[in-house]
């Protein structure tokens, strides 16, 4: 009996040390797997936390919580990331084996990204071609390009209002035109319509697919200074 009790009491103390190691283990493998695949990475805040409980044995967390300001990754700046990660799942044989970090699920993920006019800017119009001089403006809950379009030896001033949509299930944001005059003047819509297909406005776009990340967006919104927007686990709800 009493050999027993001490077996039960090496294990109470055991689980206790393992509950409260673990998430430090887990915290500073996550800053290693963040650090390749954002070398530049610096300014972020990284905390894991799980309650006491038998599921940390085998790998289970209860939450992983990342912030971080002036994050640029995959070419496109952030000036904000703040995004939740609940029920956690690692691979505690390659941890304990090899020191290794692997993931066994993605979790499920909530958060809220911020980019300025200015990511908008740098990210979306620097391969466009067809406008000069092109810059993203925020007004009023809507988004205006505007630039200069040359036809024939001549350029006219172009203004496009539009707004960013959630599109193709959630992975791509993409902007849409509402409205667009040259020097000032409405054209015919038929004519509108052929100019703004010409444009191909519709690929000024973020795709989450183009960086690999298990994330999908739930809304955007058009704020004072740039967009809003909220994020999920690819399949989440």
């Amino acid at each position: 009996m009493k050999k027993m009790l001490r077996l039960v009491l090496v294990l109470l103390v055991l689980l206790l040390i393992l509950n409260f190691s673990l998430p430090y283990v887990l915290e500073s493998g996550t800053r290693k797997v963040l650090s390749n695949m954002v070398p530049d990475l610096s300014d972020y805040e990284l905390s894991v936390s799980s309650a006491p409980n038998l599921a940390v044995l085998w790998g289970r967390f209860d939450e992983i919580q990342f912030k971080s300001d002036d994050l640029v990754f995959g070419g496109l700046r952030f000036e904000s990331v703040d995004i939740l990660v609940e029920n956690v799942l690692v691979d505690m044989g390659m941890l304990f084996s090899e020191q290794e970090l692997v993931f066994k699920n993605s979790g499920d993920i909530t958060g809220h990204i911020f980019f300025t006019e200015d990511d908008l800017n740098g990210f979306m119009l620097k391969e466009h071609r067809l406008i000069k001089q092109s810059v993203l403006e925020i007004r009023e809950g809507l988004m205006v390009i505007k630039g200069f379009l040359s036809y024939e030896g001549k350029e006219y001033e172009l203004v496009v209002l539009g707004d960013f949509v959630v599109g193709d299930q959630g992975s791509k944001v993409s902007f849409v035109a509402h409205e667009l005059t040259l020097d000032g003047l409405k054209l015919p819509e038929d004519l509108e319509s052929n100019l703004l297909e010409m444009l191909e406005l519709d690929s000024l776009a973020i795709n989450l697919r183009d960086f690999d990340v298990p994330i999908v967006f739930e809304k955007v919104e058009l704020v004072d200074g740039g967009l809003n927007a909220s994020i999920r686990s690819v399949g989440g709800n």
